[in-house]
């Protein structure tokens, strides 16, 4: 009776290990490629309005011209916002034709009371930013109902 009841404490604790690990290797995934860095480097160039050092982190995918009209869209959303908050919302890593690509979803909470709703694409063999879509939430949050017009690179 004794040793089953030894291999049954043993058998669970096991098991709450490997959950342990398995959870914590979950976690980890979720700040990939490097993509909160880069938000947060992309965020930090909006609110102090520094659109040449914002077009360096996306410069391998995207002409200057491009660019700067995708910055006259959302550089209002960051009039007169001083700090952010941001947090992790979501993330993905998919495979095709042999590339990688990963996907982090952030919101960010601007201190002009705008909420903004950024995600940050990065692939292996791009260096920076491959993509960035970003959009004011902030009536979506307010309300249910309404969602706010979106750009995207």
């Amino acid at each position: 009776m004794k040793k089953r009841k030894f291999w049954i404490c043993l058998t669970l604790i096991v098991f709450c290990v490997a959950a342990i690990i398995s959870l914590s290797s979950c976690s980890a995934d979720r700040d990939i490629n490097n993509n909160t860095e880069l938000g947060e480097q992309f965020m930090d160039c909006l609110i102090n309005n520094e659109r040449e050092k914002a077009y360096d982190l996306i410069k391998n995918t995207v002409t200057l011209a491009d660019f700067m009209s995708y910055w006259s869209s959302i550089r209002p959303i960051a009039e007169g916002a001083k700090s952010y908050e941001m947090e992790q919302i979501g993330w993905n890593i998919s495979r095709s034709n042999g590339q990688t690509a990963y996907v982090s979803a952030y919101q960010a909470h601007l201190d002009n009371g705008k909420d903004v709703l950024l995600r940050v694409t990065t692939f292996d063999n791009i260096s920076g930013i491959a993509g960035l879509y970003l959009s004011d939430i902030t009536d979506f949050i307010s309300r249910t109902d309404a969602f706010a017009p979106a750009v995207r690179i």
